[in-house]
C-alpha cells in the first residue's frame, strides 16, 4: 500500500474522502478551517495568494456542505490557540456551533528546512 507523503496528496485524498460523503449521503455538513496564512482567506489585493481554505468550497456542493474558514494569517500553532481560542472565545464558538457530521481542519505543519545549513562534501 502506498503511503501518502506530501502534504498535497493528503488533502487531496481527504477531499476527494469528503467528496464522496456529500454526493452520496443527503446530509448536511459544515466544514471548519482553522490554521495560519496557508489556510486562511486572503483579500483581492492580495491575488494571486490564496489560502487552501479560501478555495475548499469549490470542491463540494453548498446544498449539502458548506466551508466556513476561520485561518489566521501570521501565527504557529502555540501563539494561535493562545491569542484566537483561549482569549477571544472563538474554540467555543466552534464547539457550539458543531452538529454531529461537521468537520474541524486543523493543518499541523512544522519546518522542512534547519535555519544551519551545512556544505555537504
Amino acid at each position: 500500500m502506498k503511503i501518502l507523503k506530501t502534504y498535497s496528496e493528503r488533502l487531496s485524498m481527504l477531499i476527494i474522502v469528503l467528496m464522496g460523503i456529500s454526493s452520496f449521503t443527503n446530509i448536511d455538513a459544515k466544514i471548519f478551517t482553522i490554521g495560519d496564512s496557508t489556510v486562511q482567506t486572503y483579500t483581492s489585493g492580495y491575488y494571486p495568494r490564496t489560502g487552501w481554505g479560501q478555495v475548499l468550497q469549490y470542491f463540494f456542493d453548498e446544498n449539502y456542505v458548506v466551508v466556513d474558514n476561520r485561518a489566521v494569517g501570521g501565527t504557529s500553532s502555540k501563539s494561535f490557540y493562545d491569542g484566537y481560542w483561549k482569549s477571544d472565545g472563538s474554540w467555543s464558538q466552534i464547539v457550539n456551533e458543531l452538529s454531529a457530521g461537521d468537520f474541524v481542519f486543523k493543518p499541523v505543519k512544522s519546518s522542512l528546512f534547519s535555519t544551519t545549513f551545512r556544505r555537504n562534501n
